[in-house]
């Protein structure tokens, strides 16, 4: 009896060590999302908006905007082009429908960028940014409107 009370005190030991390993090696992936998700950081954040455009449009398969960037505040957009648009008719396919996904979330990601940078009215960086951001929403929404 006295045997089979340490086997069960030892395998529970062992499973609470476990777990706090477990635990112990999730825990600084959560650190560092908390600290790269600065909300205080308006630079942060469009870099994390950005970072996700680029993911996204690496996936669409469209090239980086190279349309030269005139110099000058940022502007928002005039509005958020979106799939549910009435003159977006992409085809009713899973292709169509994933790239009017990613198309929606980049023109979403855009329309932030260009807040934030509209509030940052003498910040040269991130007027670029939300240029290049204008500039993939555009070829994305056109990418998803086409898709056939």
């Amino acid at each position: 009896m006295v045997k089979a009370f340490v086997t069960s005190a030892l395998c529970m030991a062992i499973v609470a060590a476990c777990g706090a390993s477990k635990q112990q090696a999730t825990s600084p992936v959560a650190a560092e999302s908390s600290t790269t998700s600065m909300p205080n950081d308006p630079r942060a954040e469009i870099e994390q908006l950005w970072a996700a455009i680029e993911d996204q449009r690496g996936d669409l398969g469209i090239a980086a905007p190279t349309s030269p960037i005139e110099p000058g505040p940022a502007s928002p957009m005039s509005s958020t082009p979106l799939s549910t648009d009435d003159t977006c008719r992409p085809a009713k396919t899973d292709k169509c429908t994933q790239s009017c996904t990613f198309s929606d979330s980049i023109c979403k990601n855009a329309a932030r960028i260009c807040e934030i940078a509209q509030q940052l009215a003498a910040d040269t960086w991130a007027a670029e940014k939300c240029t290049r951001a204008k500039q993939t929403c555009e070829t994305a929404h056109e990418t998803c409107c086409g898709c056939q």
